[in-house]
């Protein structure tokens, strides 16, 4: 619903017009209310908002649909999803020669993005996948600007877009926030701050 140029407006325009049934749902409770089953997709942006407390509840309510998309997913995410996978920065054009067809011969042209080194993926990039399987349904993907209304029209990121959100007829979007997190649960800046963020600062101040 963002019309600017960080927004993705012009992406959920062109797939409703397309026929895909796009619901917007800014809390965790209308995500769960929203009931997802077969025949959906889910996108999740704005993932470094979503607590350990959210994740789960993702999981939970996202299990039966077709695909979970997780853009850009930091460390902390991944942490709660899959062990061993981290992300690293990509190329600015990577292609996506890869065993999924809907995305070969394609680029994704963005001015920054990540990759995430699991097994499988597409659009390689310092050994690992911008577009990257995850676990069960879940996938990564590391180009948010890609969806964005600035940078939707380079390379191929328009059609890299519609083919990974408009493959199924429903399209539910999640845009998770810190009020999401449970009652129980502190949120602040050391709740998702990465394992290595305090022996660096131990180390910063013994140096110094």
């Amino acid at each position: 619903q963002n019309p600017d140029p960080d927004g993705a407006q012009a992406v959920a325009q062109v797939l409703a017009d397309e026929g895909v049934d796009v619901t917007i749902v800014r809390t965790a409770d209308a995500l769960h209310d929203a009931e997802v089953g077969p025949g959906a997709t889910v996108l999740a942006t704005g993932t470094d908002q979503l607590a350990p407390s959210t994740i789960r509840r993702l999981n939970g309510d996202t299990a039966e649909a077709d695909v979970v998309v997780l853009v850009e997913p930091p460390p902390y995410v991944l942490e709660e999803l899959q062990d061993g996978v981290e992300p690293s920065p990509a190329e600015e054009e990577t292609s996506g020669d890869c065993a999924d067809d809907r995305f070969d011969d394609l680029t994704v042209t963005v001015d920054s993005a990540y990759t995430y080194d699991t097994r499988s993926g597409c659009f390689g990039s310092n050994d690992g996948f911008v577009l990257a399987a995850g676990p069960g349904t879940t996938t990564y993907f590391g180009a948010g600007e890609a969806i964005s209304n600035d940078q939707v029209l380079r390379g191929d990121n328009a059609a890299v877009a519609l083919r990974l959100l408009g493959e199924h007829d429903r399209l539910v979007w999640y845009l998770p926030t810190y009020d999401d997190a449970a009652d129980d649960e502190a949120v602040g800046i050391w709740t998702f701050a990465p394992d290595w963020i305090a022996p660096s600062l131990w180390l910063v101040a013994v140096a110094t």
